[in-house]
């Protein structure tokens, strides 16, 4: 149970003991709300009372997300001026669960709204493929990001290599890194039972210069929620090996070297050293 044990979990309830075994150790999680994807009310532990993620000693990480989606976002990520939609969402409701049907819910009432892009669907097969994905983030000045299965959603990381400015719609969510930098600097949190008229009204009011600010400070971070791919793919894969040349000239200089999240967790964790 000591604190010097480190943990990887990606929900920490898949080792649903943990609380009698390890319950000091540290979580390297990226959920800091549930310990699995299940509605609140079905777990047989108060979550708020037992909580799965303690920002204490647990480190919110980012998700893996390959070299090829990061030039894809890049490639059809428009000019903040030129971009067609207001704010663009496209994801799975998610009825099995109670909180992400309630968000995701809000978020498709939305759909018929000018400038609005809503793509809200029941079933996987009418999900949009990576391109359009891709296509969709990148010509939106915002991107809703709303809560999933889980508090966490990848669409928070995608929207900052699209070029969106992040509406974080999950109020109990913690983004990765706060400890590195000011991530309200490039990210916007708004609180999900305000999903209405007055987060509309908020995003129709600001200013084109403070949305470029927010972008901007994006840029300057973003490469740090990035993971470089193991050398073991690039073993008879160019692609691969080219793809992440690719990033590294382009976006992310020294990505498999330095400035990256695993570099990220080091440092944080080397500052709770204690001596």
């Amino acid at each position: 149970a000591g604190r010097d044990h480190i943990f990887s979990f990606h929900y920490v309830d898949l080792f649903p003991s943990w609380r009698k075994h390890i319950p000091r150790s540290i979580f390297l999680t990226p959920e800091t709300e549930v310990g699995f994807e299940r509605s609140l009310d079905e777990f047989d532990l108060d979550q708020s009372r037992f909580p799965p993620f303690d920002p204490a000693k647990d480190l919110s990480v980012p998700p893996y997300i390959n070299m090829r989606d990061i030039l894809g976002f890049k490639n059809h990520a428009r000019p903040m001026r030129d971009r067609r939609f207001l704010a663009a969402f496209a994801g799975k409701l998610w009825g099995d669960v109670a909180e992400a049907a309630d968000v995701r819910g809000k978020v498709a009432s939305l759909a018929e709204l000018p400038d609005f892009a809503i793509h809200a669907f029941h079933s996987i097969k009418d999900m949009l493929g990576p391109n359009g994905m891709q296509n969709l983030m990148g010509n939106a000045k915002f991107c809703l990001v709303p809560r999933g299965r889980a508090a966490w959603s990848v669409r928070f990381f995608e929207s900052l290599w699209a070029g969106c400015v992040p509406i974080l719609l999950s109020d109990h969510y913690q983004p990765p890194f706060d400890a590195l930098f000011d991530v309200t600097e490039f990210v916007i949190k708004w609180p999900v039972a305000k999903i209405d008229e007055s987060l509309v009204k908020f995003l129709k009011e600001m200013p084109l210069e403070a949305l470029e600010r927010y972008a901007a400070a994006a840029r300057k971070v973003r490469c740090w929620y990035l993971y470089p791919p193991p050398e073991v793919s690039w073993l008879g894969s160019w692609e691969s090996r080219h793809q992440l040349e690719q990033v590294e000239q382009g976006i992310c200089p020294n990505l498999s070297s330095s400035r990256n999240a695993f570099q990220a967790v080091a440092e944080i964790l080397g500052r709770r050293i204690r001596h």
